[in-house]
């Protein structure tokens, strides 16, 4: 009974340190380029913002920092380990991997969004996210 209550322990502890569903991450990006307002040009770097986003069981919402533009509630089509996903939107596809690598779990990831617009145009942003709960 003892080894079965100390198992129990064991796992529910080991769980704690691992992401998961209902987590939420503080991210700043580390490149944002566009060329929306002028597709006829090269992508020009863009203010750098701060932004978090929190898991949900089949999608992800974002929400800005300190006036930001990153926003919106995306469904998760793709799932890579505890925490590592990709998500799609209107002409937008993001990914997350959650760690630096495939069997690796941890409080940091990396965050990666692109954005086609109609009828031109890109958006990139490159981000690293820490778990903040």
């Amino acid at each position: 009974m003892k080894k079965l209550l100390l198992l129990l322990l064991l796992f529910s502890l080991s769980s704690i340190s691992i992401a998961k569903v209902g987590d939420s991450y503080m991210c700043e990006m580390g490149t944002h380029v566009s060329n929306e307002w002028r597709p006829d040009k090269p992508p020009v770097s863009q203010k750098l913002e701060k932004f978090k986003f929190k898991r949900h069981e089949d999608s992800i919402t974002l929400s800005p920092l300190n006036g930001g533009t990153m926003r919106g509630n995306f469904v998760i089509n793709e799932e890579y380990g505890s925490e590592s996903f990709a998500a799609k939107g209107l002409n937008l596809i993001m990914t997350y991997h959650n760690g630096w690598g495939d069997d690796d779990v941890s409080d940091v990831g990396f965050f990666n969004l692109a954005v086609l617009y109609i009828p031109v145009g890109i958006q990139s942003v490159g981000a690293m996210c820490k778990k903040i709960q």
